[in-house]
């Protein structure tokens, strides 16, 4: 994410500059990622030389013409391969989040629009002047449906959620089913969400299983995109956080080296965990990002 967010700030950057100069706007090409996908060249480098070129070009505008002069088969070739890996990229970006109905109905409604443009000819002939734009176009109209739809559905959904873990039950079960819930309510990626339901699993299991709590336990989720974010809250002892894996020994001997071999797995889920202590109220955070 934060690859996506840096390349955005720099097509910004580039566009803010080409309207300051009176050049033309700036913006990343699409048929540049079904190239990535196929030739598996990401280096920045292969951007720099390209960007060199580009640069070049612009003061020997001549040698443009070799582009012109390029036969249509050969341009639609390379269309055609390079957007049959844009499809498929497409495709697995939304198979890798987790969707629910509402999340379904949007993906949807918009290919639906998005496709109608062409299989039905002047079926938008009657739309005001002023937005006619907006439907003379499949990408267009898909991409706005689908902002709007997805602003709509996103009314509602809870953005931090709370449950109370029943040390009676099977507690992965109940951390799975609350994690792959949430999960596609947030339309958040599967490997991601499984993750951090592995590593509360553990932990909920670690507080119950050796006594560390004295009452229930509640797990706190949140989401935003960038971030999954949980906290699990009780009564009791802090879980302690070794920086280093116990020995075979310890674990064998020392009646806490589960707990902390436990603890250290938990570690090796999450990018950050941190386990704080207020008065008798203990709080173990995990951190992923998304």
């Amino acid at each position: 994410m934060m690859n996506i967010r840096a390349g955005l700030f720099a097509d910004g950057i580039a566009s803010t500059i080409g309207g300051l100069i009176g050049g033309m706007g700036q913006t990343g090409s699409s048929s540049n990622i079904g190239l990535s996908i196929a030739t598996r060249a990401t280096s920045r480098y292969i951007g720099f030389v390209t960007g060199g070129i580009l640069i070049g070009l612009a003061f020997l505008p001549a040698l443009a013409i070799v582009f012109l002069l390029m036969p249509g088969p050969v341009i639609g070739g390379s269309l055609i391969y390079v957007a049959g890996f844009i499809i498929v990229g497409g495709i697995q970006m939304i198979t890798t989040r987790m969707l629910d109905s509402r999340k379904i109905f949007v993906i949807g409604i918009s290919f639906i629009f998005g496709l109608s443009v062409y299989l039905i000819p002047g079926a938008y002939e009657g739309v005001p002047g002023f937005i006619s734009p907006v439907f003379d176009s499949a990408l267009s109209l898909a991409t706005v449906i689908a902002i709007v739809l997805n602003l709509v559905m996103r009314l509602g959904i809870k953005k931090k959620v709370t449950t109370t873990i029943d040390p009676v039950s099977r507690i992965s079960d109940q951390i799975f089913l609350f994690m792959e819930r949430q999960g596609e309510i947030w339309a958040a990626r599967k490997e991601v969400i499984h993750q951090m339901a592995m590593a509360l699993t553990e932990a909920c299991e670690l507080i119950t299983d050796h006594q560390l709590a004295s009452g229930p336990v509640s797990v706190t989720v949140s989401f935003d995109e960038f971030n999954l974010d949980a906290g699990i809250s009780y009564e009791g002892s802090p879980l302690p956080l070794p920086d280093k894996r116990p020995s075979e020994e310890e674990i064998l001997t020392d009646p806490s080296g589960l707990v902390k071999l436990g603890a250290f797995l938990i570690k090796g889920y999450a990018d950050k965990v941190t386990s704080v202590s207020s008065g008798s109220r203990a709080t173990l955070n995990i951190h992923m990002e998304h």
